[in-house]
């Protein structure tokens, strides 16, 4: 079973339009994974361990406006924070995300159990957040 998604598995695939990785143990997903994937429209990584999914895997300067149905559903350990706004962002604008309803936010603890479909912006950075900056 596949655990670990690494930068080069999918190097030089630039005509790949399906990719099914569902029903795996994957918990971790490199930078730039994804990142010569530009037909990609398939792409199934529902049921596997994953916590989180850095927008930097697709390489979004170059994201893959293919992507048209991203399947990431029964991934319970999904760390709903602000490194996942992204994904709320493109969910409707160049992605279709299947079966938001069983990816389950498992941290923060205020929005453990909640389903995606309805998280919000909101939801991903919080309440009385401060920000600091220091200039030099």
């Amino acid at each position: 079973m596949l655990e670990i998604i690494t930068v080069n598995m999918f190097k030089g695939l630039f005509s790949l339009q399906k990719l099914h990785l569902q029903q795996n143990v994957i918990h971790t997903i490199q930078y730039f994974s994804f990142s010569d994937l530009a037909q990609l429209n398939n792409f199934q990584l529902w049921d596997n361990k994953l916590s989180t999914i850095f927008e930097d895997v697709f390489n979004t300067s170059n994201h893959p406006v293919a992507l048209n149905q991203f399947v990431i559903g029964n991934n319970p350990l999904l760390n709903c924070d602000c490194q996942m706004l992204w994904l709320l962002e493109a969910v409707g604008d160049w992605i279709q995300m299947q079966y938001k309803s069983s990816t389950i936010c498992n941290t923060p603890l205020k929005l453990h159990g909640i389903s995606w479909e309805n998280i919000t912006r909101t939801d991903l950075f919080g309440h009385g957040m401060t920000l600091y900056i220091t200039l030099y």
